[in-house]
């Protein structure tokens, strides 16, 4: 993955997810109703995921790991390690909002 700033809306996002799960299934000649079989999602589901983008999250996960890509989503929300050990002792002490409040 490059390191490229690319700023993009959630709709263009949600869409471009969708495009390339279909470019996903054509390139493993799956049809939609081959994918939805594999996947439990309904075959008209899968149509309008890969037309609006439209899915559940869940069902989402699904296509996902009947493509063979489900560890993708391991990548979402990783914060970073620290890197040395003063980076640590500094990230154990601040304090964390149990809430999420700051």
């Amino acid at each position: 993955m490059d390191n490229k700033i690319i700023l993009m809306m959630p709709s263009e996002v949600k869409l471009e997810i969708a495009k390339r799960a279909k470019a996903l299934r054509l390139q493993k000649n799956f049809k939609r109703a081959t994918l939805a079989e594999m996947s439990g999602v309904s075959a008209s589901s899968i149509k309008r995921f890969e037309t609006t983008g439209q899915i559940s999250f869940v069902s989402l996960l699904q296509i996902a790991n009947a493509l063979g890509v489900l560890d993708d989503f391991n990548a979402l929300f990783i914060t970073e390690k620290p890197m040395t050990l003063s980076e640590l002792e500094r990230i154990e002490s601040a304090s964390t909002p149990l809430r999420g409040r700051i």
